[in-house]
């Protein structure tokens, strides 16, 4: 790869433990008959070396399965037909891994609480935290180790990812049974020193209840009153991953036990120069009020003095509230924090409407609303919303006063929230939710800089825009939402097309997976307003949540073929919808152990990991916001030297880095672009809307911010 670092490259490395194979050889035995506990091996599914020692091992017949089965052991077995069988590890990756997985999890065993296999084969550990007591439950630091191989030297290597804290129950399943709990809630189990499904619990007919005890997860810990803890303010995520892996090696593996019985001596594996680059300078610059740059949105707002374009019809919104009667009270402050311009001011507010972000802010007392139906408010908004004379010449925006929360695991009281922006969006008018708990907040001032940015989006201006783009390329996101048992698990797609070179997105769809001919059109119509705008398409860039193969692209190749723009390079970016935990690097020379932002790595063929927090040259800037994990990104193109040219890849990633600072729902750095999130945050309310449609107005402003 190219090198865009002007520093020297810090001594960084992967959250990988390097060893060499303790044994290039091993007797193991294999059987051909199923037996429990033993590892199956399909013949078809091994590489030349194995199916040979197969072959010469083991007579099968035309109408036999060719599978054998070991359970890596040395010892002569009693079984009439095991052969023992000299393996070399390092001609056979397969079996290599399954057999030091094997020997770790063994290993393990007995030193850990809990340990268990995950649907990659792939050792999990868990630690019981004895720093945190809860009455309830027991809190577990959970651990990964994954056998693999470099792609390069084929060198034997251990990834050691750690996975958060899991909750488990202080009260057995015989307990639950008199808490009146719903057991369809239960997911896992802990059971004799293992995890365990409950189904399998169950299917197993184990009649141990009192030895089994329930993994607590979302739906659980809402039956059982549990309340929910956020994030700690300013907790550094990422120096803590980089102290669990590090105290996990010291403790466990770095041991004499381990290295004479298990790997050998492990190494953490550095980052090669050749692997590693520097998105271009200057990509993450962002343009706000008076042609201020900046990198932050937090900084360039106020030392800009208000966004970058306000709306076109600023002088003509006016504001109206919603909201139960008995948050009345509640309106007097939030509007003296919105704006200053109101009689009997109690202070002036900096980060108000009309102070911070310029926007005229006038309140119609006319169009007031309040309602006393908590659960069914909707007839009593429209009833009172028809006897309202709206101005004609208004655009209205509405704030939307609540104490339901929009991520709330409450069906009934989401719907009433969805409702009522739907029914909004049908009378042109866009709004914001502020929660009572928003209001009651003593940062308000703070939330207020969030609620403004999103204000000014939803009215058609632009907070702030890049700096630098490539005005020739038609880049469209899609992510997705799966959606609640209510919708019968559907996963809704959200397409967000931006055909303004700045990173301002013009048109928004969503719709089913399996009705993927939606997007195609979608793709047909963005095109041709693209071309009409600015002339002739480049190259077609799709963000995609998850990889897809040939046949799902299919649509869009054909939609291309129909506006005669076949030719045309589709480069697809596949964006994991959330942040890497499993692989990480580390700069261990900077305080905080996170790389600069910008770094980012190649972890595999047209694989990356991209570094996007606010560490810029060597400084964290409001570091509280700044420990984001990296992001993972996966390159394919119909033109496959677009994706094999370092200067092609490097545009790319930039693309994605600029992309992921035009979050216009908070001053707040984000590590995912939004052609990832905006997608996906529009999905989520989708089947929630009468007949899952966007209402014709939402289709044009970022409604769901």
């Amino acid at each position: 790869m190219t090198n865009n670092r002007n520093d020297s490259k810090p001594d960084m490395h992967f959250n990988i433990l390097q060893f060499n194979h303790p044994k290039t050889s091993v007797d193991l035995r294999f059987i051909k008959e199923e037996k429990r506990g033993w590892q199956r091996f399909i013949y078809e599914h091994q590489n030349d070396y194995f199916k040979e020692l197969i072959d010469q091992n083991f007579d099968f017949g035309a109408d036999e399965e060719k599978v054998v089965y070991t359970d890596f052991s040395s010892q002569q077995s009693e079984e009439e037909d095991a052969k023992l069988i000299a393996v070399k590890l390092p001609e056979c990756n397969a079996i290599a891994k399954a057999y030091y997985t094997t020997k770790i999890q063994c290993y393990l065993k007995e030193k850990v609480n809990f340990t268990d296999y995950n649907f990659l084969k792939d050792t999990t550990v868990w630690i019981y935290d004895q720093t945190i007591q809860k009455h309830k439950y027991k809190l577990f630091k959970k651990f990964t180790l994954r056998v693999q191989f470099d792609e390069n030297t084929n060198q034997p290597e251990m990834l050691l990812s750690y996975d958060k804290l899991s909750k488990v129950f202080n009260y057995n399943l015989e307990s639950l049974l008199t808490m009146n709990i719903d057991f369809g809630l239960l997911i896992n189990l802990t059971y004799q020193g293992r995890i365990i499904s409950y189904e399998y619990f169950k299917k197993k007919n184990y009649s141990r209840h009192d030895l089994a005890y329930p993994v607590i997860n979302n739906d659980l810990q809402k039956a059982l009153e549990i309340p929910f803890e956020g994030n700690k303010f300013g907790h550094n995520k990422y120096k803590q991953y980089y102290e669990e892996v590090s105290s996990f090696y010291d403790e466990f593996l770095n041991q004499d036990e381990f290295k004479e019985n298990v790997l050998g001596d492990l190494k953490w594996k550095p980052i090669d120069d050749e692997l590693m680059d520097q998105t271009t300078s200057g990509a993450d610059n962002l343009v706000f009020n008076n042609a201020h740059i900046n990198k932050n949105p937090y900084f360039g707002l106020k030392l800009g003095k208000g966004v970058y374009q306000l709306p076109e019809n600023k002088s003509s919104i006016r504001i109206l509230y919603i909201l139960h009667k008995s948050l009345s009270e509640k309106v007097h402050w939030l509007d003296n924090h919105l704006r200053t311009n109101r009689k009997n001011q109690q202070f002036e507010n900096e980060t108000a409407l009309d102070k911070l972000f310029r926007l005229p802010v006038f309140l119609d007392h006319d169009a007031h609303i309040t309602y006393e139906d908590k659960e069914n408010p909707l007839k009593q908004i429209e009833e009172k919303f028809n006897n309202i004379n709206f101005h004609k010449d208004y655009q209205y925006f509405a704030f939307f006063i609540t104490d339901i929360d929009k991520d709330s695991c409450d069906n009934k009281e989401l719907e009433v929230y969805y409702k009522i922006k739907e029914f909004l969006l049908y009378r042109n008018i866009a709004s914001q939710v502020i929660l009572k708990s928003t209001i009651e907040n003593k940062f308000l001032s703070n939330c207020v800089r969030n609620i403004g940015v999103a204000t000014i989006a939803k009215l058609g201006g632009i907070p702030w825009r890049l700096k630098e783009y490539n005005s020739k390329e038609l880049i469209v996101g899609i992510g997705a939402f799966r959606t609640n048992y209510a919708f019968g698990k559907v996963k809704y797609i959200g397409s967000a097309f931006a055909f303004q070179p700045d990173g301002k997105f013009s048109e928004f769809s969503s719709f089913p997976e399996n009705e993927m001919f939606h997007l195609a059109a979608s793709i047909q119509r963005a095109i041709r307003e693209y071309k009409e705008k600015n002339g002739q398409v480049e190259r077609l860039i799709v963000h995609l949540y998850k990889t897809v193969g040939k046949k799902e692209l299919k649509p869009i190749y054909d939609a291309l073929a129909n506006l005669g723009f076949d030719k045309i390079p589709v480069v697809v970016l596949t964006i994991n919808k959330t942040e890497s935990r499993d692989i990480m690097y580390f700069d261990p020379n900077h305080a905080q152990t996170i790389p600069e932002s910008g770094t980012f790595v190649r972890i595999a063929n047209k694989k990356y990991l991209l570094s996007n927090n606010t560490r810029y040259n060597g400084r964290l800037i409001k570091s509280y916001e700044g420990f984001t994990y990296p992001v993972k990104i996966q390159l394919w193109s119909s033109n496959p030297e677009i994706v094999e040219d370092d200067e092609e890849i490097q545009k790319l990633i930039d693309q994605v880095y600029q992309f992921s600072r035009m979050y216009w729902k908070s001053v707040s750095q984000q590590p995912l672009p939004v052609t990832i999130k905006y997608p996906e945050l529009l999905s989520k309310m989708t089947p929630h809307f009468s007949n899952q449609v966007i209402p014709p107005f939402g289709r044009h402003i970022p409604f769901f911010l």
